[in-house]
């Protein structure tokens, strides 16, 4: 039943309540991993396991680490890096971002797509370059959804 689920899907994100507080304690980063990445964007970084936000938690487990930035690129973190009093993200890109279904209205207007081909290319980026957390659930052919 698509269309009743596009419709629900479109009332969720119209109802989201804004935070009506936001602590100063935020992000909160969890975890102190011992990594090394080669790169000289890396000495003197630490790497954690997790970030806690004031919105969402981002991990680096395989089961909860997917998430879309404001380029509407799509991948897996692998690395939560502090350097310098700032916090940023590796991650894996997919090269495939696709709609899932096209009717009754294309997918990808309420953030459910496609995903192909993870690549072995790694981009930093900055924690405010988030646009959301995923849920990411594989499909047969090495696809997500």
């Amino acid at each position: 039943m698509p269309l009743q689920q596009d419709v629900n899907h479109v009332c969720e994100q119209q109802c989201q309540i804004s935070p009506s507080k936001q602590h100063n304690k935020f992000p909160l980063l969890k975890g102190i991993l011992h990594e090394q990445l080669t790169g000289s964007e890396y000495n003197d970084a630490v790497f954690y396991s997790s970030v806690h936000t004031a919105d969402f938690i981002l991990n680096n487990k395989d089961s909860d680490c997917c998430i879309r930035m404001n380029d509407d690129t799509v991948g897996l973190i692998q690395h939560i890096v502090q350097k310098n009093d700032s916090i940023s993200v590796v991650v894996r890109l997919f090269d495939t971002v696709s709609s899932f279904y096209t009717y009754p209205c294309d997918s990808n207007h309420i953030n459910i797509i496609m995903l192909k081909n993870l690549t072995r290319v790694h981009r930093t980026y900055m924690l405010t370059d988030l646009k959301y957390k995923c849920m990411c659930m594989p499909l047969k052919d090495s696809s997500f959804f």
